[in-house]
């Protein structure tokens, strides 16, 4: 709320005045029936006067208050009931003080500005300025405020620290509102940067955190004679306990205040009020008339009040008929027709006569910047897409596969390698496939084909191989599928052959020569022997020299022959018959 400056008298003060206003109003209600002649002696007062100067120091906040913060954006709203004043980044608070309470006698000795810092403190020194334009707590906005503040820095605030009390001194500034050298319209904090210091609003938090401005004062000596109390050109004398009047002719009373009344006739016309004078009187004319009686009626239009409109006169008024595009009593308000904000979208209205004109923000467009530009018209969307407007932009909606700010990418689905096991991947379209390597199949080749599954060994157990398999043959069956019958006959006739091959003598187990030749036989299975014929080149190619007997190793697998028990048995009596030890 704004408050007018006034100057109510300290309690101090008011405490003489009322012993003063006492007798004053005896004398002033015995002065109705002082005879004239008798008035014009003049009167005394007693009063308690002020002997020395008193100093005094006053808090003003709360109701004497208004603070608001404003903001860009949102640079229309108003956030005078807020409970925090920011300083920083768009964000700036506006401060006011009544003075009133001070007297209009007192001389300022200092004034200290008190704000709490609540919570956030940024860095930057805080700037105060004198605001130069007048605000209402409950609707300046930033817009409304419009920066007017003078450039010049009245004083700094540093807010390194958070919750903490932080004063700046601001005398001289003070001084200037109370003498009325400046109007006060109270001050302006703002700083550099996006770091934003919270403080404390004079709607928020206790009374002890608010905002606060401590004036200290001196007050004069005081002289019973100023201001004058004796009217009507009566002269004034200090006197022990209080001050003298001496009145002109005419005039008697403590303060020559009683006058021969010339209005007893009573002279004015038409609701004018008599007001008596020395020997004389004057009217104070009724709105609507004039002249000495107030017998004139005043043509209220003669003086061309309404600005842009046509003036029609009345009794003590008159009415304007206002020119399109204006408004006001006298039609002297241009009526701002962007007042009511009709460019939406953040559009930035420029008002005229009659009439208004939108500036669209990018991606908007008609007369009030309603139309949503639609972006898509022309748009470079590939492959199918679907393109979905923006503002001042739009976006393609791909179809699955593709990417790429226009879809213009067919996605890669072989790039995280999926096919497994050596397969080879190839690139679709939203896909992949994969070419498996034999024994594999599968989406992703994961799956090892079994080549067991279609019972390939006929009398044996199959064993699943990588794209092949093993057959482990049952008692009596042989070949690659278990399906040739064993014959148990000896073999024997087949190792004079495997001798013959190894080109040595028929010696058995011998170590006097150039070479050894014999064999041996194990068994490796329940069902299977092996026979081997080993030899000795004179290279060495043996482990270790052997010896006489049946259990002499051989050194490869060259000759070995597969044979079943009994085969062994035959082919055994058959070598032992052919080969002796010795």
């Amino acid at each position: 709320m704004t408050k007018q400056l006034s100057h109510p008298i300290p309690s101090s003060v008011r405490i003489a005045v009322l012993k003063f206003s006492l007798p004053f109003t005896a004398l002033a209600l015995s002065a109705c029936q002082v005879d004239p002649d008798e008035a014009t002696t003049g009167g005394f007062s007693s009063i308690q006067l002020r002997s020395a100067p008193v100093s005094e120091c006053i808090t003003i906040s709360g109701a004497d208050l208004d603070d608001a913060m404003i903001s860009n954006p949102p640079k229309h709203q108003n956030f005078g009931d807020h409970p925090l004043l920011r300083v920083g980044g768009k964000d700036e608070s506006l401060l006011r003080f009544d003075l009133s309470a001070i007297p209009a006698e007192a001389a300022i000795d200092s004034a200290t500005l008190q704000l709490y810092v609540n919570g956030a403190a940024g860095q930057n020194p805080i700037n105060v300025h004198r605001a130069t334009a007048a605000w209402s707590e409950s609707t300046v906005s930033f817009q409304s405020f419009n920066q007017q503040f003078a450039p010049g820095v009245e004083g700094v605030i540093m807010p390194n620290s958070p919750n903490a009390l932080k004063s700046v001194t601001l005398t001289g500034l003070v001084s200037a509102w109370f003498t009325g050298e400046l109007p006060n319209h109270g001050v302006l904090l703002e700083t550099a940067g996006n770091k934003k210091t919270i403080f404390v609003s004079n709607d928020g938090g206790s009374e002890e955190y608010r905002p606060a401005l401590e004036v200290c004062f001196t007050l004069p000596v005081e002289d019973a004679c100023d201001p004058d109390p004796c009217q009507n050109g009566g002269s004034c004398a200090n006197i022990e306990d209080g001050y003298e009047c001496a009145c002109p002719a005419g005039y008697g009373g403590t303060d020559c205040e009683i006058d021969v009344d010339e209005c007893s006739g009573e002279p004015c016309q038409n609701g004018g009020v008599c007001s008596d004078g020395v020997n004389d009187y004057s009217c104070s004319c009724a709105a609507g008339w004039t002249g000495d009686n107030c017998e004139i009626d005043i043509d209220e239009c003669e003086n061309a009040p309404c600005l842009n409109g046509v003036c029609t006169d009345g009794l003590a008024e008159y009415t304007c008929t206002c020119d399109a595009g204006f408004g006001g009593d006298n039609c002297e308000i241009d009526i701002d027709e962007c007042a009511g904000d009709p460019c939406q979208n953040e559009g930035e209205c420029t008002d005229g006569s009659n009439s208004y004109t939108c500036e669209c923000s990018v991606g908007f467009s008609g007369a009030n910047c309603e139309l949503n530009i639609d972006d898509c018209v022309g748009n470079s969307c590939e492959n199918a897409s679907t393109c979905v407007d923006g503002i001042a932009d739009y976006t393609c909606a791909c179809l699955p596969g593709f990417g790429g700010e226009s879809c213009e990418i067919n996605i890669d689905e072989c790039e995280t390698a999926p096919c497994l096991n050596d397969g080879v991947c190839s690139d679709g379209v939203n896909g992949y496939s994969c070419a498996c390597p034999a024994g594999w199949t599968g989406t992703n080749c994961e799956i090892d084909i079994d080549e067991c599954e279609s019972n390939p060994c006929s009398n044996g157990t199959c064993t699943d191989l990588i794209n092949a398999y093993q057959c482990e043959c049952n008692e009596g069956w042989t070949g690659t599928n278990c399906d040739e019958p064993e014959v148990a006959i000896c073999p024997c006739s087949e190792m004079p052959v495997w001798i013959e091959a190894l080109q040595a003598p028929p010696i058995f187990c011998t170590d006097d020569g150039d070479s050894v030749i014999g064999y041996t036989s194990r068994a490796v299975g329940p069902h299977l022997h092996t026979l081997r014929v080993f030899s000795s080149s004179a290279d060495g190619d043996l482990w270790e020299e052997p010896t006489c007997g049946w259990d002499i190793l051989s050194i490869g697998e060259e000759g070995a022959l597969a044979i079943t028990p009994a085969e062994h048995d035959a082919c055994t009596a058959v070598i032992k018959g052919r080969w002796d030890c010795n």
